[in-house]
């Protein structure tokens, strides 16, 4: 009995309050809302074509690895190394 007595007089005290405050609970404003709602125009056609050409545009670029260049040594320089590799291998 003692929590529904609690429950009630804490119902009583939030509609008192609500009571004196009519922006409590939004009433106020609904018919505001309401116009705004009725009031809303879609974004102009070339607007949205422009967005999603930035959009795929920039899905491009950051989806893209630049190209690395790979520099590989001329032939002389290779017969050069494995000529060396031959001949330190060659004295031990």
């Amino acid at each position: 009995m003692y929590h529904f007595l609690v429950n009630l007089n804490l119902f009583n005290c939030i509609i008192s309050l609500s009571a004196g405050s009519p922006l409590a609970f939004g009433e106020s404003v609904t018919k505001g809302r309401i116009k705004n709602v009725l009031n809303y125009k879609k974004p102009a056609f070339w607007l949205v074509c422009a967005a999603v050409v930035v959009l795929v545009v920039g899905t491009v670029l950051l989806l893209t690895n630049p190209v690395q260049l790979l520099e590989l040594p001329d032939e002389t320089s290779v017969i050069a190394v494995e000529m060396e590799q031959f001949n330190d291998n060659g004295n031990r």
